[in-house]
């Protein structure tokens, strides 16, 4: 889903939360997947800014004084049962992905601005690593959490 945002040109405000919250009253997901704001190193801007906008949208998109012109516009709010964050530190599932790494690899890319060679190797040796660590091939690993993860809760980063 396109938002209309130049790349590198990202920043996580209230406008880009609200357009998220929006978007997860509409279809009303089960889970949410975003990049992990938070991973220790991430220096791309748009990352984490996304992480962030996508965080507070899960967090907040079932509270219903949060973002009232959905409620005019027929949205009710809904908060899924989780958010999975890929790109993680620390995961707590594994997803095989031997059976689609050739259909993931295509897509991946088909986003050519953002692809190069080296990072589909760079990709695959991280799934390769990843797969390793789940019993399998190739492997994606997500942090996944429920939304009170998300709130004053100091073990979340234990989960």
């Amino acid at each position: 889903m396109w938002l209309n945002y130049r790349d590198s040109e990202l920043e996580p405000t209230i406008e880009l939360r609200n357009k998220l919250i929006t978007l997860i009253r509409r279809f009303r997901p089960d889970m949410v997947l975003t990049v992990d704001p938070w991973l220790r190193y991430e220096a791309h801007p748009d990352h984490r800014a996304t992480g962030i906008a996508t965080s507070e949208a899960f967090l907040l998109s079932g509270f219903p004084n949060i973002n009232r012109i959905d409620l005019v516009n027929g949205l009710e709010p809904h908060t899924p049962k989780f958010i999975a964050y890929y790109w993680t530190e620390k995961p707590n599932i594994y997803v095989d992905i031997t059976e689609y790494i050739e259909v993931k690899f295509k897509a991946i890319m088909a986003h050519a601005s953002q692809t190069s060679s080296r990072m589909v190797g760079i990709l695959k040796a991280v799934f390769k690593l990843m797969g390793e660590k789940a019993g399998c091939e190739y492997a994606e690993a997500f942090k996944v959490l429920a939304s009170s993860a998300l709130h004053c809760n100091i073990y979340a980063s234990e989960l």
